[in-house]
């Protein structure tokens, strides 16, 4: 009897630590959105580095994908900036910090009232090294 109760109690907890992880992944999932960004270059930018909005991390890159000469990188922002992001915002890959090198999106909010939709895909900024890409490739 004892084996019988042990086993049904087993079989409780495992299903409310799935239950729970369900949850966890469920509302994670519900309070964000994704947009795309298009580089010319990685810049060894990778899946999991931050995204920052004024200094504070609002999301993360959620994937990397090579497309013909362009690269998607899809973008996984906590859904309470979605209002502050907006359809002019600029968005550019930079360094986390000197010491590690980690790479990080940085935005720059834009005045457009139109806010990015979920799926939208965006041109991102290339800064210096895109301004001199896009020279060399008129000559």
């Amino acid at each position: 009897m004892k084996k019988f109760f042990d086993s049904k109690l087993a079989i409780l907890i495992i299903l409310v630590v799935l239950i729970l992880i369900f949850s966890f992944v469920f509302f994670k999932i519900l309070n964000n959105f994704t947009f795309y960004v298009t580089f010319s270059k990685a810049a060894n930018l990778k899946k999991g580095d931050a995204v920052y909005l004024n200094g504070a991390e609002i999301g993360n890159v959620k994937d990397i994908e090579y497309k013909g000469n362009k690269i998607y990188v899809t973008v996984l922002v906590q859904k309470k900036y979605k209002k502050s992001l907006t359809s002019d915002s600029k968005f550019s890959i930079a360094t986390d910090t000197f010491i590690t090198g980690k790479k990080c999106i940085k935005v720059k909010l834009g005045k457009s009232p139109l806010p990015i939709k979920k799926g939208q895909i965006i041109k991102g900024n290339e800064g210096i090294r895109g301004l001199f890409n896009s020279i060399k490739s008129k000559f």
